[in-house]
């Protein structure tokens, strides 16, 4: 960013100085009118049409000011982002510079002269540097101000924070009481509490430090995504068999309940391309999701299902349902529809979040629908396996760059499936529109003809 900051200044200063020859020869001009200077600001004009270009290709704003204080040049993206750009750089000041300390800075002579300034829902980063003709400093060139958008990181950095300030309650919470308990315990618990009530305090110390387990386990999990570092080992699956195994494993807690628990699965097979422990991963959070928040005596029900070219799961309670206030949150970090019920099933907030993300790591969507007072129904949607490989090949074939982790794993899947003459057939020159689909038809029925 340095190197790209010093590009940016040297084009502005060679402006700068441009601008005081031009001045300067053309007060020649009046005097000799003669074909060498008119040679000279003609090729002053062409360098200055070249830095103008240069501005107008840069990813930063850039507004400069000679040294009479009055502008010489700005690109495009600076009248963009600000939409008025003043003549005199104290009108520049007294617009964007007077709440964010910029103006103040300017009149001491502050040695960096910045500050951030917001419109309409973005932020600009504002940085004013004086700049000379020298090494001296003493011929002064005027002001050189870049503006940058700074929203998203901005936006990343609030939720960082904030994720930060949740993960540290989160933590504190259970720790807490694992300390109270303990000391209780060791100061005079052990001698005067009789056997059940020690094997109580005991159970709860036990209870907390699996929360923390469990805690902990989604913050590396979803630590690993946001690093793309999350391992998958992908290939094609039945999801009607991973929801079975997913709700034979739970049906003990629903039964905990007195649930009625329900699976369902319409076709015969319900092939997707992807990583079994991550579905199951997502499937089990909405299950768990609908057991904590269905009343005792409810009803579940999970169907397996194919719509269009997508593999669809469908679970759906008859819960209290969700408020639609808290629909656009609900796949947030942390985020609770029901913050006392959460804390009583010892939820830690994040498991909607990791279905969400997995899902979308395996080119899916998770779709909500809410009935207050009747109920909820979570759908996660899949493509189907012979689709998905189908149009990776596709995208290898027209040398589109195949770079997410469930792409390459498409891509090592392809290389088994075909032999090199199929590769040689569809991607060659005199490759024609019948030999690639009877490509494609051989990827479709090896997907059909086999589960691994």
């Amino acid at each position: 960013m340095e190197v790209f900051l010093y590009i940016v200044i040297a084009v502005v200063s060679t402006m700068l100085l441009m601008t005081l020859v031009f001045r300067s020869l053309m007060r020649k001009f009046s005097e000799k009118k003669d074909q060498e200077f008119l040679r000279t600001i003609n090729l002053i004009a062409n360098e200055r049409a070249e830095a103008n270009a240069i501005l107008a290709s840069l990813s930063i704003g850039i507004v400069a000011y000679g040294s009479d204080h009055r502008l010489i040049a700005n690109n495009d993206l600076a009248r963009e982002m600000l939409r008025n750009i003043p003549d005199t750089i104290d009108s520049f000041l007294n617009n964007f510079g007077s709440d964010n300390g910029m103006r103040a800075s300017f009149l001491i002579r502050a040695s960096e002269v910045s500050g951030i300034y917001e419109r309409e829902n973005n932020v600009y980063q504002i940085k004013c540097e004086p700049r000379h003709l020298d090494d001296s400093a003493t011929r002064f060139a005027g002001h050189v101000i870049m503006i940058q958008d700074v929203t998203e990181s901005t936006r990343l950095e609030e939720e960082r924070r904030a994720f930060v300030a949740n993960v540290s309650h989160e933590l504190k919470t259970p720790l807490t009481t694992i300390k109270s308990y303990t000391e209780t315990l060791l100061d005079w618990g052990l001698k005067e509490k009789d056997k059940q009530s020690v094997q109580k305090d005991l159970a709860r110390i036990y209870d907390d430090s699996l929360r923390m387990e469990s805690l902990i386990a989604d913050l590396l999990l979803l630590s690993s995504i946001d690093s793309k570092a999350h391992y998958m080992k992908a290939k094609v699956q039945d999801m009607g068999s991973l929801c079975r195994q997913v709700t034979e494993r739970l049906r003990p807690s629903a039964e905990d309940k007195n649930l009625q628990f329900e699976c369902m699965v319409l076709p015969a097979s319900a092939l997707i391309f992807g990583d079994a422990n991550s579905v199951e991963r997502i499937i089990t959070n909405l299950l768990i999701n609908a057991i904590k928040y269905t009343p005792k005596k409810g009803r579940i029900q999970i169907s397996v299902g194919n719509i269009a070219e997508d593999i669809y799961i469908k679970v759906k309670d008859n819960g209290s349902g969700i408020p639609a206030q808290d629909l656009p949150n609900l796949f947030d970090r942390f985020y609770r529809v029901d913050k006392t019920g959460s804390r009583q099933y010892g939820g830690t907030g994040l498991g909607l979040s990791i279905a969400h993300e997995l899902t979308e790591l395996h080119h899916g969507r998770l779709e909500v629908e809410r009935q207050p007072g009747r109920g909820s129904a979570f759908t996660l949607f899949l493509p189907r396996a012979d689709r998905y490989l189908v149009q990776t090949f596709l995208r290898l074939v027209n040398k589109d760059e195949v770079d997410d982790i469930l792409g390459k794993a498409a891509a090592q899947t392809l290389t088994r499936i075909l032999s090199e003459s199929d590769w040689e057939v569809s991607t060659g020159p005199t490759a024609d529109r019948e030999q690639l689909s009877r490509v494609l038809e051989k990827i479709r029925q090896n997907v059909n003809n086999k589960v691994k």
